[in-house]
């Protein structure tokens, strides 16, 4: 492994073992430990967000743009972050509408955008009508079993969720989820594994935030746990950047997708 990359892995174990120390020093539930975990937060969306920007700089070919649009979502949840901090610290709590959920969910899009875009670059290689509908799909039934089985559970037990935040809450799921699956199947695409490894990077940072937000929902009194889950999320996504810098996802003509698999995973 190339010093570089061994220097970002051990970064990240040295973070989130400070974080983790932390929780335990300050306690749970008290102002000085919410700043803690927002710092951590904040500074963990940062990172990720400078690997991402310097592989759009170095990166050469079209293919830097998927890491454009994933460093603006980026963006976007650091934005959410650091208003929810503010919040916190003027009001003592987050308002009923969480501007952070608003704003996580456009760098949620962001993220899509992202896919989007890359389906684009490989259109030679992959069916891209076939694919998007496999999206469409992924994402209905994802939006119909997160409203189910997630945000319904919410409202029944939490009477302060306002109408808006339930939608925000529920397309933020099936985005999610939606995610994960699109990381899952550019995973098929390349037969080399050190072209893969970026791809697992994402899929892995997305499966953490599906199972952040079940466990965010659904055992909400761990929630200072979780909420180190998210900014894993994000530096799983840098590292992944990282990757791709330097096994770039220039695809060859014997590496042309067997679509089936993705079929059968939709």
């Amino acid at each position: 492994m190339k010093p570089h990359l061994l220097r970002k892995i051990l970064f990240i174990i040295l973070f989130f073992s400070l974080f983790i120390g932390c929780l335990f020093v300050f306690g749970q539930g008290n102002q000085l430990a919410d700043l803690g975990i927002n710092s951590f937060s904040m500074v963990a969306y940062f990172v990720a967000l400078v690997w991402m920007m310097d592989s759009y700089k170095k990166i050469k070919g079209p293919h830097r743009y998927f890491w454009m649009f994933f460093g603006l979502g980026i963006c976007f949840l650091l934005f959410g972050k650091i208003v929810s901090t503010y919040e916190r610290m003027h009001f003592g709590r987050m308002m009923h509408i969480s501007t952070e959920d608003s704003l996580r969910l456009v760098g949620y899009l962001f993220f899509f955008i992202g896919f989007m875009y890359q389906i684009k670059v490989m259109k030679n290689t992959l069916p891209m009508l076939r694919f998007l509908l496999n999206i469409i799909i992924v994402i209905t039934v994802a939006y119909a079993l997160s409203w189910q089985y997630l945000v319904n559970p919410i409202l029944q037990g939490n009477r302060d969720v306002t109408n808006i935040g339930f939608w925000i809450s529920s397309i933020t799921h099936a985005f999610n989820i939606s995610l994960l699956f699109a990381a899952g199947c550019f995973i098929f695409l390349f037969k080399h594994v050190k072209k893969k490894t970026s791809f697992y990077l994402i899929a892995a940072g997305f499966l953490i935030q599906v199972v952040g937000d079940f466990f965010y929902i659904t055992h909400y009194y761990v929630k200072e746990w979780i909420f180190i889950i998210w900014p894993i999320s994000a530096l799983f996504m840098g590292l992944a950047a990282v990757y791709s810098k330097e096994y770039p996802w220039n695809m060859k003509k014997e590496e042309k997708l067997e679509y089936n698999k993705i079929s059968l995973l939709s």
